[in-house]
């Protein structure tokens, strides 16, 4: 978990005091910072704003919400809603830049196409998108795609939502006979 100290204290060691209900930070023998313990999914973050520098908003940083917002919205409405849910989901905006140049990098490596289907998907089942989840939903929809044109069968128009069973072209399908064991 990563919990907030003053930005005076940068590169300077600290220790920590957990206990079932919080982590405090000591520097020096003595607290700088509390914050309530965060259980559950590793990396989230406890960001006290007081602890930030005063110009840190300030700062000429090429990554801003209105940046991603616009890259998204050139690959579409869902992807637009998609990252805009990415950006509202962190205290501090900032936290959440990595996720959303990630995910608009699949943008660069699929068809746009895909990652709009895929933000499509994740809207519709209200799931918070992530670079993993996207990812994992292009490539089976490729797959799918795929079998399809294999097959001359027309592309799957999946409604947003539907699941993909990837297992059927992920080699991993077996019958049966598989688990018999034996002279069965």
């Amino acid at each position: 978990m990563r919990y907030s100290v003053d930005h005076s204290l940068i590169g300077e060691q600290v220790d920590v005091k957990l206990t079932p209900g919080e982590a405090s930070i000591l520097h020096g023998g003595r607290t700088v910072a509390a914050h309530p313990r965060l259980l559950g999914r590793k990396g989230q973050y406890s960001t006290n704003i007081d602890h930030m520098p005063e110009n840190h908003a300030a700062l000429d940083d090429p990554w801003s919400p209105d940046r991603f917002r616009s890259w998204a919205r050139r690959v579409g409405p869902e992807t637009e809603a998609a990252v805009g849910r990415v950006l509202a989901s962190r205290a501090v905006v900032e936290q959440s830049f990595v996720s959303c140049r990630n995910i608009l990098g699949l943008s660069k490596t699929y068809a746009p196409e895909l990652l709009e289907r895929a933000c499509a998907k994740a809207n519709a089942a209200s799931a918070l998108p992530s670079y993993t989840s996207l990812k994992n939903a292009i490539l089976a929809m490729r797959a799918a795609d795929a079998q399809a044109r294999a097959n001359n069968r027309p592309l799957a128009q999946t409604a947003p939502g539907d699941l993909v069973d990837r297992a059927k072209s992920a080699g991993r399908l077996r019958g049966a006979e598989a688990y018999r064991r034996g002279g069965e």
